[in-house]
């Protein structure tokens, strides 16, 4: 595989799989490319673990009318977890703010089979678009399991983030669970 290397910053540029679109720091964080020019990600060059994960949320995305004060499905989600496990959930949406967001349900799908460490995930909208998880999601993806901190989330189809970076500021709190 082609490498580069920046010598200003001692970035790397990686040619291969995912690492070909990323930027991967020092740190081990990932920004998008900044020297390129009209620089897209682009369905057609995203690694194929997130096509597929974007065609499974794509099957289920659609809503469905469930009475006059609840519909579900607009939004579906697929995960892979470490394992090599995808699961999938949809939302939930009904009066009084009640509900639940389609990567609680995929979540809760995965733990039932007792896995809990997340490579990749995205969620995907009945109007086609991608969207970013909502706070909520990003801390339940976290607490489930420390390791997740490395999950890789599409919140675009030209963006690409762990965790970690889309939670700078997390919600830490003694174990009262315990």
């Amino acid at each position: 595989s082609l490498k580069k290397s920046d010598s200003k910053n001692n970035n790397k540029l990686y040619q291969s799989d995912f690492d070909r679109l990323l930027l991967e720091t020092g740190n081990g964080s990932f920004e998008r490319l900044k020297n390129q020019k009209n620089y897209r990600i682009g369905v057609n060059y995203m690694d194929t673990d997130f096509k597929k994960l974007i065609q499974e949320a794509k099957k289920i995305a659609y809503k469905k009318t469930l009475s006059e004060y609840a519909v579900c499905g607009q939004v579906g989600c697929a995960l892979l977890t470490k394992k090599g496990n995808i699961y999938t959930g949809i939302c939930i949406d009904a009066n009084c703010a009640l509900g639940n967001c389609a990567e609680y349900a995929a979540i809760a799908e995965m733990l039932k089979n007792s896995e809990s460490e997340i490579d990749k995930i995205v969620a995907y909208s009945a109007k086609g678009k991608i969207y970013a998880p909502c706070g909520r999601c990003r801390e339940l993806i976290r607490m489930i399991n420390n390791l997740n901190l490395e999950t890789k989330i599409m919140v675009d189809e030209d963006k690409i983030y762990k965790l970690k970076d889309l939670l700078p500021e997390m919600y830490i709190t003694k174990n009262t669970m315990a």
